[in-house]
């Protein structure tokens, strides 16, 4: 093993410039040497490990925006039916469709 293969083959950006990673280059793959941080398995479970916290927050994000959108819906209706809506029944059943409730 040379000085150039013992060394991990990733570069690092700082600083407005990419310098090669420091770290010794300790797994092989590919015919090329990688640290514990650059190797190809290592940067899919960190990817794999921000995906799933990722969808964790979508997921919420969109439970939090239908709740956004159902409480508007429902404040308009609720104005309506004061207003004197003629049929409260429907206009209920509109808005509960937002939710994705079917009617009773």
């Amino acid at each position: 093993m040379t000085a150039a293969e013992s060394s991990c083959c990733k570069a690092v950006f700082s600083g407005w410039r990419n310098y090669p990673c420091g770290r010794k280059g300790k797994l092989a793959e590919d015919g090329k040497f990688y640290c514990g941080v650059h190797s190809p398995d290592a940067v899919q479970k960190r990817q794999a490990k921000r995906d799933a916290s990722y969808a964790a927050l979508r997921t919420k994000w969109e439970a939090e925006a239908r709740h956004r959108r159902f409480a508007a819906a429902a404040e308009a209706a609720i104005r309506e039916i004061a207003a004197g809506h003629n049929d409260p029944h429907g206009l209920a059943a509109k808005t509960l469709a937002i939710l994705g409730e079917s009617k009773p």
